[in-house]
């Protein structure tokens, strides 16, 4: 078998990112890493001068959502070529951004497969669920009983689909939901996490209020999106029951910052609930949750790209060291979604991109992304 060889002047490397000075990448013809050693005076394919850190994992994107000013409308209007051509175009700006891998929680039209054509981005894909006229229905199949829920979890489970998605709570951008109210019943809810564990497929929750967040953790899913409303108590059964918190208050932070985006009502509701969901991280932070990175990217004036790099700040805002907030979109990140991802090692995928400093020195490399290389292949440079 062939390798490939790369000599990297500066990375983190190996689960525990720790810091590796002139080492060796062989790259098997499978994309993954053969071998990994110093370098000394190696030959080379490629010699990357930059500081390397091993590719961006996203915990939460739309890749079939528009990121701009009326994402809903606009997914309500698309046809099928046109949903393409965008989640084709949401993939690059990612990889451009030095993202990697990204998990999807709900397109107008399912992804299904684990890349999108035009795109090298990998792609852990979702179904999900809606009760009707529910929070995300416009990226979800609205359900009325469980039955609905299993016909769903057959069809993941026959395409190989990975993760379910349940919309437990309302939301900001549905009109006539509200983020602190439960769209399903507790039951439901369990019955909904044991169908689908019992199919291998794993469950995120959508839950913003305590409520919300409570039912999710009663019924064991595997990770929580945005809980926005997470009290202190909330917060410790999170700790001990080690469920993974997925925050994406870029995505709020965005869309607050905007007073002429999406509808009257859900402006009306990003301005009551922002307060709320930053002081949530800052709590579960400070009670030592298992937190990583989303950007809910597609969402409200939430364009692809360059998201998961203000996400950082954030948390680092909220208490986070710069090694826990790179590790929450690396290595912690890629172990929440059962990614193949996160780190570099042999056996690993040889996806990395090269930055011009050490982001757990300084955080603001992240919005420099020089190059990416994914399966071993440049595909990206500037």
């Amino acid at each position: 078998m062939s390798m490939r060889v790369f000599v990297l002047e500066r990375a983190r490397v190996g689960p525990q990112l720790r810091r590796a000075d002139r080492i060796r990448v062989a790259v098997s013809d499978d994309g993954r890493i053969g071998s990994l050693s110093d370098a000394d005076a190696a030959t080379a394919d490629e010699r990357i001068d930059g500081f390397v850190i091993p590719g961006l994992v996203d915990c939460h994107v739309h890749l079939g959502l528009s990121g701009g000013s009326e994402p809903v409308s606009d997914a309500e209007t698309m046809d099928v070529g046109a949903w393409r051509s965008l989640a084709a175009h949401n993939a690059n700006l990612q990889v451009a951004c030095g993202v990697t891998t990204v998990r999807d929680l709900g397109s107008p039209h399912p992804i299904g497969g684990s890349t999108v054509p035009g795109s090298p981005l990998r792609i852990l894909s979702s179904e999900a669920v809606t009760p009707p006229g529910g929070h995300g229905h416009f990226v979800a199949t609205e359900v009325e009983d469980l039955a609905d829920v299993e016909a769903v979890l057959d069809r993941a489970h026959a395409t190989g689909v990975p993760w379910l998605k349940v919309f437990a709570t309302g939301g900001v951008m549905t009109d006539g939901t509200d983020p602190d109210r439960p769209q399903f019943p507790s039951s439901t809810m369990r019955a909904m996490t044991e169908a689908a564990h019992g199919r291998g497929i794993l469950v995120a929750a959508h839950a913003h209020s305590a409520v919300g967040i409570a039912a999710s953790l009663d019924a064991g899913v595997d990770t929580i999106e945005h809980v926005s409303y997470a009290d202190e108590t909330i917060c410790e059964r999170i700790v001990h029951r080690g469920t993974v918190a997925v925050s994406t208050l870029v995505a709020t932070d965005r869309f607050d910052a905007h007073d002429d985006a999406g509808t009257p009502e859900s402006r009306s509701k990003i301005a009551g609930h922002a307060p709320h969901e930053r002081a949530a991280l800052r709590r579960l932070v400070t009670a030592g949750a298992r937190v990583v990175a989303g950007t809910d990217a597609g969402t409200t004036v939430n364009p692809h790209g360059s998201g998961l790099a203000e996400q950082a700040e954030l948390m680092a805002r909220a208490g986070m060291s710069n090694t826990a907030v790179v590790r929450s979109m690396t290595v912690d990140a890629a172990a929440a979604i059962r990614a193949d991802a996160g780190y570099l090692d042999v056996g690993r995928p040889a996806d990395f991109i090269v930055l011009d400093r050490d982001p757990i020195e300084d955080l603001g490399a992240l919005r420099s992304v020089s190059a990416v290389v994914i399966g071993g292949e440049l595909v990206q440079h500037r």
